[in-house]
């Protein structure tokens, strides 16, 4: 460090002067972009948040649409006989031997 300053001493003014100015440009420079990464940030952390209000608010109403709409189904569709569930599980075992990809045997054996 010693020796950068006695480097900086041996300048003329006019030199020391420009080194000044760069030294300013390069400080107001930094200080401006910090203050324009914080502006810019809080402007995103504003948008962010706002865009998650409105997404939690379609959620809920996403899910209470769900809820009604289940009760809705269940209303009208009558519950399956005792028989009528035990033909639907054969169907759809025999079908889970035909295309197990499309109906997994283990949902339909009653195992689960």
């Amino acid at each position: 460090e010693d020796k950068n300053m006695r480097a900086f001493q041996k300048l003329n003014s006019e030199q020391k002067r420009v080194w000044t100015y760069l030294g300013g440009f390069v400080v107001v420079g930094s200080v401006a972009k910090f203050a324009y990464f914080k502006h810019v940030e809080d402007i995103f952390k504003e948008s962010v948040e706002k865009q998650n209000i409105s997404s939690l608010k379609i959620l809920k109403e996403s899910r209470e649409y769900g809820e009604w709409s289940r009760k809705d189904r269940e209303k009208k569709i009558p519950q399956l006989s005792a028989e009528q569930e035990h033909q639907l599980r054969r169907y759809l075992s025999l079908r889970a031997k035909k295309r197990p990809d499309l109906y997994p045997s283990d949902r339909y054996t009653g195992s689960s």
